[in-house]
């Protein structure tokens, strides 16, 4: 008996890792010859893209603090609206193997051109080489999400949709991870010569190994079909075109009116404009007049290329409500680009070792990911896939909020290490010209709280963005996620070059001569105020989406009245 119990017991763990393993671990051949290229991309980005702010502090003579970091953010910003023009003529016109195509050529040429830099002696040469090819690899970062990432998905193939996405992630997540903790430990100790160079050699050889699955016909690939944005312009310009016209009193007013409404949802008086969008012309200047039945088909009065559906106005619509919530994404990002830029900067000076190890600053990068991956799985665990899309939106809110918190705390701990730094600074004497490369008795290992802090902030509030998206969109539109919510952050990422002319006291040429504290101190008050504002807005939000549930607004025509014959009305009178 015991036994039985005891073999019950590890039966059922046993069958729910099998049938884990079963879901996510799915090889195809297709598959295979994209898993070197996501590897490449993940040993790159930890490599070289994350710590280009050490290479321009460290590499250049004339570079200074505010200027590196203002070219860091400004080539993230610059990424993030690249990366929705690619993802727009990706599906419109070119196709997803042609795009990863072009712009994984477009960051190998970006990667030798930096390689190339570090051989060229003059800092003007230097200078001039370094900018095409600061373009060049923001191209190919941009080409990365969807348009590769979407590829990758065709390669596994399922019936069921959530399978493929869920397989897609895993694959993309683990190879990343295994990318990024393979340059930790291997091109740590190397000189950027060397970390360009081997970056480079990795990219060139995944990218053959892509090519080869090309010549042997083994991908799936998709035609370009339609953009997302090509039909949000068309309502946008329907709509104006519109504007002068009256709402329709019934449904056959509206083109592709499935459901027979006469408001459409969202049903927001900011967005009632767009319904205007739907309207047949005809239909609308004539609607008085005649009668429904006489009134001109859809293709006698215009057409159907320049009418907009009512399911196209309606995803347009959810799509215009996350305006409100993207604008608290706007100080979120200030937060992200201190990580990228001031926090790397706040190493300088500190001793990176730990016993007989020396602690690269880049495996801060995998920890900030490792933990933005495990708070984000955690958190889903507690939202059950059976909830409602009301109740799974009003967790995501909180989920946000919560990213909000956390980016409160990690500004204010950041606050207080720079605090501690430069206590230690002006007690060894390291302001003075003598002493600036001397090193303080402070362990790197006091950021490590910072970029733990960032990694829930971007598990929570991103990827509680990310789940809001899918569910406030059409399916359709799910693909351009990432495009459009990392063109605001990216568009944040901008607010920085312009933040620092007005406080430039602040930012001295080098870090041991700026006020850091001042300014994460400020972002921590900054980023309290936008707490405040993210909960207005998922009030708001929510008193929203109460009040479209009960509310169905929809055009019900009567029915005509029932005509008893001359024996029913005798029966009724002598009753």
């Amino acid at each position: 008996m015991f036994a039985a119990s005891l073999s019950n017991c590890f039966s059922t763990p046993k069958r729910l890792v099998i049938e884990w393993v079963q879901y996510y671990i799915y090889l195809t051949k297709p598959a295979c010859f994209l898993f070197g290229l996501v590897f490449a991309h993940g040993l790159v980005k930890n490599a070289v893209a994350d710590v280009l702010m050490l290479y321009l502090i460290e590499d250049w003579e004339s570079s200074n603090l505010p200027k590196a970091a203002a070219i860091i953010n400004i080539e993230e910003g610059v990424t993030a609206i690249i990366a929705l023009v690619i993802a727009h003529f990706t599906d419109a016109c070119i196709g997803r193997f042609k795009m990863v195509l072009f712009t994984t050529a477009s960051y190998i040429i970006g990667l030798m051109l930096l390689w190339f830099s570090t051989w060229l002696f003059p800092l003007h040469v230097k200078v001039r080489v370094f900018y095409p090819a600061l373009v060049l690899v923001a191209l190919g970062k941009a080409g990365k999400d969807p348009p590769f990432k979407a590829f990758l998905a065709d390669q596994l193939p399922s019936d069921n949709e959530e399978q493929v996405f869920d397989r897609t992630n895993f694959w993309w997540r683990v190879l990343n991870f295994l990318g990024a903790a393979v340059s930790v430990f291997l091109l740590n100790r190397l000189s950027w010569k060397a970390t360009f160079m081997i970056s480079t050699i990795v990219m060139v050889t995944a990218y053959f190994w892509f090519l080869s699955g090309f010549l042997v016909h083994l991908y799936d690939c998709k035609e370009p079909t339609t953009s997302p944005l090509a039909t949000l312009c068309k309502v946008f310009k329907a709509a104006i075109c519109n504007r002068n016209l009256n709402y329709p009193p019934t449904p056959t007013g509206y083109f592709m009116n499935e459901r027979h409404e006469v408001q459409f949802s969202p049903r927001h008086r900011i967005l009632r404009w767009m319904d205007k969008a739907a309207i047949k012309r005809s239909s609308s200047s004539d609607q008085e007049q005649k009668p429904t039945e006489e009134l001109p088909s859809t293709n006698e009065s215009e057409s159907e290329s320049e009418l907009c559906s009512v399911a196209e106005v309606k995803d347009a619509k959810r799509l215009l409500t996350l305006i409100p919530l993207w604008t608290t994404f706007l100080m979120y990002s200030l937060v992200q680009a201190a990580g990228n830029t001031f926090f790397i900067e706040q190493s300088d000076g500190m001793d990176f070792k730990v016993g007989s190890y020396n602690v690269p600053i880049n495996l801060f990068f995998v920890l900030k990911s490792l933990t933005g991956a495990i708070s984000s799985y955690l958190v889903d665990l507690l939202i059950p896939k059976q909830w409602t899309t009301q109740t799974q939106q009003r967790a995501q809110i909180l989920k946000i909020n919560a990213g909000m918190v956390f980016s409160i705390l990690c500004c204010i701990v950041a606050w207080q290490v720079e605090v501690h730094r430069l206590k230690l600074i002006k007690k060894c004497g390291c302001w003075d010209s003598d002493n600036e490369n001397r090193k303080i008795p402070m362990s790197v290992l006091w950021l490590v709280p910072q970029f733990f802090l960032l990694g829930f902030i971007k598990g929570l509030a991103e990827d509680g963005l990310r789940e809001f998206f899918y569910n406030q969109v059409d399916k359709s539109m799910k693909l351009f996620e990432t495009p459009f919510n990392g063109l605001v952050i990216g568009i944040g990422k901008f607010l920085i070059v312009f933040f620092i002319p007005f406080r430039r006291s602040w930012f001295g040429d080098a870090i041991n001569y700026s006020r850091l504290d001042k300014y994460f101190r400020l972002l921590a008050i900054l980023s309290f105020c936008n707490l405040c504002f993210c909960v207005f807005v998922s009030c708001r939000y929510a008193r929203l989406e109460g009040e479209q549930q009960p509310k169905i607004i929809q055009f019900q025509p009567q029915e005509p009245p029932i005509q008893e014959d001359a024996q029913d009305q005798e029966r009724l009178q002598k009753g």
